[in-house]
């Protein structure tokens, strides 16, 4: 059994374990690797913030197109009080409209800001950009409105975005926004921007100068980690960092964060695979014993049946023709009969207990009077044996609530054992009393004794001990187990104090509070 016990640690050892070890110390190896590619994917994942927020930006002002384009649809109006400008009165301070040649310019003011644009102006700007007008009117052709960010148009740092129109729907070839950036960033962007940024970026608008427009949190310029272009305010960028620490110790943090999850999970598995080993071991050793119960209940079943059959078959055959002789016989068959019932009657009853299918019929009973009667019939037994004993008992002990039968069977049991594991001392004493749990039967020997060790194991099914006197002694290993089962289900207990060589006392221990359920 230890040999196989060997084997199967040694291949859950070469299976599992050791790749696992070698994975764990590959990953720990790998750390700057892992740094690397750690810090790739924040930086992408910062990128894609700065994105989201480009796009956001976009929007707005596509907003602001689709309002124009809609309200020259209804109108068709040439006032310079065109009301979309008063939507947006702090940001956007004009909008004008031109035709394909530049010749007809139209220009919406916003009176609440200063005008700094003028046709002239416009017209200039427009004249240097006839190719990228061009287009413009292409994309529109094809379906898609773009919208070119043209920069700074004034000294008063007004910027402007070009769009194409239809003719055909509006009478105007081309539309531009003039508004003022930093506005712009406050009040349209600011809340895209915070909500971007959440509780763990810091996100910044910058211009070309340095100069800080908005921030999510204080922070120093120096340490933002990336800055992107704002795609419709050329000269201005949209910079992000963390709020706490830097990329590099954020990825080692989780790296090594990781890396303890990971040493957690080899634990659990280590742990888990010893488990395992045990449990193994645990039913390789329970197989043993089941090969060992059957080579123990044969040989006890062989016995009292040849003795049966050997006798009987004699008295058949009329050999023996003295009376007292003939009763000889017939006393030794009647002993092997009752010893062969009860081998069966104890496998029996331990395949109930095991499957619960055994009925517990719970009275109140007297614990001395349960003593009494199983002394009536087993006395001559003892004595037989060449056994004396003493009792000591607490007439005034407690009833319980107890199944007579299940309860007299656990006595025997341990009688028979202290019977079976005598030393030279041929006696055993027996003490009824009670205790703070409840009331007690106790048996004392003078035999062998019980190894510590042993003492752990001998109410385990099937269980054995296999040195010393007591393997020389021949049993089918259920008879603790199955008092061990008994005293269980009258919610008590069995408890075995013994040393080598002096002897073993059990104690059936009682619960006062037990009622007959379980």
């Amino acid at each position: 059994m230890q040999s196989s016990i060997k084997k199967i640690g040694l291949i859950v050892i070469l299976i599992l374990v050791l790749p696992l070890s070698t994975f764990f110390i590959y990953q720990f190896a790998s750390l700057n690797e892992y740094e690397k590619e750690i810090n790739k994917i924040y930086l992408q994942q910062l990128e894609t913030i700065i994105y989201s927020v480009n796009q956001y930006s976009e929007d707005v002002v596509s907003s602001w197109v689709n309002d124009v384009v809609l309200q020259l649809k209804q109108e068709k109006s040439k006032s310079h009080q065109n009301p979309i400008i008063s939507q947006y009165q702090n940001v956007v301070s004009s909008i004008f409209l031109a035709d394909k040649n530049i010749s007809d310019i139209n220009i919406y003011y916003n009176e609440s800001q200063e005008s700094l644009v003028s046709n002239e102006l416009i017209r200039n700007e427009l004249e240097i950009r006839k190719p990228l007008i061009d287009k413009l009117q292409k994309f529109l052709e094809s379906g898609y409105q773009r919208i070119e960010p043209i920069g700074k148009i004034t000294s008063g740092n007004k910027y402007l975005c070009l769009f194409p129109l239809n003719k055909n729907e509006v009478n105007w070839d081309l539309g531009g926004i003039i508004f003022d950036p930093a506005r712009y960033i406050q009040q349209s962007l600011a809340s895209k921007i915070s909500q971007a940024a959440g509780n763990e970026f810091i996100l910044t608008v910058s211009s070309n100068e340095n100069n800080l427009i908005f921030s999510t949190d204080v922070t120093d310029s120096t340490e933002i980690v990336i800055n992107k272009p704002l795609w419709l305010i050329p000269g201005y960028t949209l910079g992000i960092k963390l709020k706490s620490g830097s990329i590099q110790e954020l990825v080692s943090q989780r790296f090594y964060t990781n890396l303890i999850v990971l040493a957690l999970l080899l634990f659990v598995l280590i742990v888990g695979l010893i488990l395992i080993y045990y449990n193994l071991r645990k039913e390789i050793r329970l197989a043993q014993l089941k090969s060992d119960f059957i080579a123990n209940v044969s040989h006890e079943l062989r016995t009292p049946l040849t003795m049966i059959s050997m006798y009987s078959e004699t008295l058949a055959l009329n050999r023996l023709k003295s009376e007292e002789k003939k009763r000889e016989y017939y006393s030794v068959i009647h002993n092997e009969t009752n010893r062969l019932s009860k081998i069966v009657n104890s496998i029996l009853n331990f395949s109930k207990m095991e499957q619960q299918t055994r009925k517990f019929n719970y009275e109140n009973c007297s614990l001395i009077e349960i003593n009494d009667d199983v002394f009536k019939t087993y006395e001559y037994h003892i004595k037989s044996k060449g056994f004396s004993y003493s009792l000591n008992q607490n007439e005034k002990v407690k009833d319980i609530i107890a199944d007579i039968d299940t309860v007299s069977e656990s006595i025997i049991n341990l009688i028979d054992n202290a019977i079976k594991y005598c030393n030279e001392k041929k006696e055993f004493a027996i003490n009824i009393n009670e205790n703070e749990i409840g009331p007690f039967w106790e048996i004392k020997d003078f035999g062998i004794g019980i190894s510590a060790s042993d003492q752990k194991k001998i109410f385990d099914k099937f269980y054995r001990v296999s040195s010393g006197l007591v393997n020389t002694k021949k049993g089918t290993g259920l008879g603790l187990s199955l008092v061990k089962q008994i005293m269980k289900e009258h919610s008590g207990n069995v408890i075995v104090e013994s040393k080598i060589g002096e002897g073993s006392t059990f104690r059936l221990q009682f619960n006062n509070n037990f009622n007959g359920k379980v």
